[in-house]
């Protein structure tokens, strides 16, 4: 695995945490809406099988519910994996840039324009950071 496949794996985990939170949101609306009865209908007396829809999604929210804080979880031991590894490059400028893009998620745009650089020099010390990088922890792969 390249240092750029390896660093991006944060954003990917952080799209998956954020659509599933998106997800338990759309469950918890659908939860939450009410069916009113049709007054011009007649109703008999049955089992009620909106119950068993209501306590399907019930039981989805919780999986999920579970399977979001499992993947926060993952995201900060990553992070601080990767944070830690990043701390052990040997340049601070290699460091700000590689942790404000892979961790942070900035562009390179922002990133230039708060630090005071060219984009050319952000993406020149990106480069920089990324060889030293998979030399330091990805030299195996």
């Amino acid at each position: 695995m390249k240092a750029k496949e390896y660093l991006k794996q944060v954003e990917r985990l952080n799209v998956i945490v954020n659509q599933k939170i998106e997800e338990k949101s759309k469950i918890i609306e659908q939860i939450l809406s009410v069916n009113s009865p049709d007054p011009s209908k007649e109703y008999v007396q049955s089992s009620p099988s909106g119950d068993a829809a209501f306590v399907n999604r019930i039981s989805e929210l919780v999986e999920l519910e579970a399977e979001i804080d499992h993947d926060i979880d993952a995201l900060i031991d990553l992070k601080h994996k990767i944070i830690g590894q990043l701390h052990e490059l040997s340049e601070a400028k290699m460091i700000r840039i590689l942790y404000r893009r892979y961790i942070d998620l900035e562009p390179f745009e922002k990133i230039a324009a708060e630090l005071n650089y060219s984009i050319r020099n952000v993406y020149k010390i990106h480069g920089y950071g990324l060889q030293e990088f998979q030399e330091k922890f990805l030299k195996n792969e």
